[in-house]
């Protein structure tokens, strides 16, 4: 899928839900700074993703993606009524939204979401993910797919089946998808360097959310965890298994270019 030179390993390791509070952010950022994050996925949605982007302005070598949300935060659009729950903010209830959700009102909040992450860094976003992984399913896999080949931009590969049909519509991903690292109660030295261990040749991604706690993450149940995850990803031994093994931290930016793609 992703074209990687034969035998090498190589990892993106991308943080989520850059913008969705300030602690989160400069989480990232400290992560990006002074340890392994190459990458984060901003949720443009949300009021905060502004002076986010105002802080990464300060760290060219982080890739900044868009992290669409369909079921988190205000609707960017106003024409989306199917994406939303009785409180008029995307609906949190997955199994009432993926009932009622339209290709229609998922293409619309997700051409929102991209042009207002254009409007505020004034540039497109590197590469696309989704919050929860909801492009896994129709009708969200068909709105991301569409802004992906519209503009040739990488999306996460969220898993082996994605995967597949991401390469049958020709849009950049990943040869694997680590997303079990983060889990609360479990996230140790030792389970981060497991997950280095199991590396395999080609391109992959490890999907991480560290951060700050903050008042702004009130209704979170992932919150003190991210700064027990800041901590992993900042830790020196950390850095040192990656050489050891030979591991090349990468980012989409970087793979793009290497593969020619505009």
């Amino acid at each position: 899928m992703s074209g990687s030179p034969s035998g090498q390993t190589r990892l993106i390791v991308n943080a989520d839900d850059f913008g969705r509070a300030p602690g989160v952010s400069r989480g990232i950022l400290e992560a990006h700074r002074n340890g392994i994050v190459t990458s984060t996925t901003l949720m443009a949605n949300m009021p905060f993703a502004a002076d986010a982007l105002a802080q990464a302005s300060a760290c060219p070598t982080l890739d900044v993606g868009l992290h669409l949300s369909f079921c988190y935060g205000p609707a960017v659009s106003d024409r989306v009524t199917s994406l939303l729950g009785t409180d008029g903010w995307l609906d949190r209830d997955l199994a009432a939204l993926m009932q009622r959700a339209t290709v229609a009102d998922a293409t619309c909040e997700a051409e929102a979401q991209f042009a207002r992450f254009v409007e505020l860094a004034g540039r497109l976003p590197t590469h696309i993910d989704t919050h929860l992984h909801l492009h896994r399913w129709p009708p969200f896999r068909e709105a991301v797919v569409r802004l992906a080949r519209r503009y040739d931009l990488p999306v996460r590969a969220a898993n082996p089946e994605l995967g597949r049909l991401l390469a049958q519509q020709r849009v950049l991903t990943t040869d694997g998808f680590v997303n079990d690292f983060f889990t609360p109660g479990t996230m140790s030295r030792e389970t981060l360097l497991a997950v280095v261990a199991r590396l395999g040749p080609g391109l992959h991604e490890l999907m991480v959310h560290p951060g700050y706690d903050d008042e702004h993450l009130a209704d979170s149940s992932f919150r003190a965890a991210r700064e027990t995850e800041l901590g992993l990803l900042t830790d020196p031994q950390v850095r040192a298994a990656l050489a050891q093994r030979e591991v090349v931290l990468t980012r989409w930016s970087r793979e793009r270019m290497t593969r020619g793609c505009r």
